[in-house]
């Protein structure tokens, strides 16, 4: 009897699950993108004063979410990694915080791991500037930002970044922090 009442009212448990989500979703919450654009924090001189980044991410009703990253003013044919970072821009590169990661591993030591320091589970915005110093870059992911953990801004870094496989640094390793652009995702 008690198995019956419980498969009664598992459509009900079902939509409200499933109402919570579809709240939670910026897309659905009035929030289907977001835009930040100026000129770069810098934290070295090795990026120029007149940098500059846009950064938009959009959401979709699927719960996928687009990041796109262009810059301008950077040294002309050079390579960059880029991330979504954990915290805000500030005076110095540990103010941004750790790369966003959508599941967090159960031990720090995990962190840069292939499993977790992947471009499915981070936003990689790795990006090669042209002779005029201008790129752009696209990461798509299959999941959106929760309201309670939102990321802060976008890193621009010396390097590409390592996805860990290869001998070298470890995954999700991309040198130092060169410059940042705030973005309240």
């Amino acid at each position: 009897m008690r198995r019956t009442a419980l498969l009664r009212h598992l459509p009900l448990v079902a939509g409200v699950a499933a109402v919570a989500m579809f709240v939670a979703s910026p897309a659905i919450a009035g929030s289907d993108h977001v835009r930040s654009a100026g000129p770069l924090v810098r934290w070295s001189e090795v990026v120029p004063a007149q940098a500059e980044a846009v950064v938009t991410a959009e959401y979709d009703a699927t719960g996928r979410t687009t990041v796109v990253l262009r810059v301008e003013g950077l040294r002309p044919g050079t390579v960059y990694g880029a991330h979504v970072h954990e915290g805000s821009c500030g005076s110095s590169p540990e103010d941004a915080g750790p790369t966003y990661q959508n599941v967090v591993p159960p031990d720090p030591d995990l962190v840069s791991t292939p499993r977790y320091a992947n471009r499915h589970n981070e936003v990689w915005l790795d990006v090669e500037t042209d002779a005029s110093g201008a790129g752009s870059s696209t990461a798509r992911v299959t999941w959106q930002f929760p309201p309670h953990r939102r990321p802060g801004s976008v890193v621009l870094h010396e390097d590409f970044t390592s996805t860990g496989l290869q001998p070298g640094p470890r995954a999700g390793v991309a040198g130092d922090a060169l410059a940042c652009l705030d973005v309240e995702f």
